[in-house]
């Protein structure tokens, strides 16, 4: 009885039903294998942020992609894999603002 009452009255909200955000999507490149993998260093965490600005322009720069591995939320442990370079991207530098956490 209750659980029919509950869907009363979120359609009684929500009458047209959502089908998620209308985002448009990005078509996607494969990239191919990584020239270059730079592992998590220090202690484990949670990815809590990115900063795509910052990466986005380092990789231009190089003329290469940057792909982060984790997701935002994701525990990563200490050697984990946390960027893969591609292209000219693998030039980077280690110690770069846009890989240090």
């Amino acid at each position: 009885m209750w659980q029919n009452s509950g869907f009363a009255v979120i359609e009684s909200v929500y009458p047209e039903p959502s089908l998620g955000p209308d985002i448009p999507k990005r078509p996607r490149h494969e990239v191919g294998p990584a020239d270059r993998v730079i592992l998590h260093q220090g202690a484990s965490g949670i990815v809590l942020t990115v900063d795509l600005a910052t990466l986005t322009r380092e990789a231009e720069s190089l003329n290469g992609v940057i792909e982060f591995v984790p997701q935002v939320g994701d525990f990563v442990a200490v050697d984990e894999p946390l960027f893969r370079l591609h292209g000219g991207a693998h030039t980077a530098n280690d110690e770069t603002h846009a890989f240090r956490g």
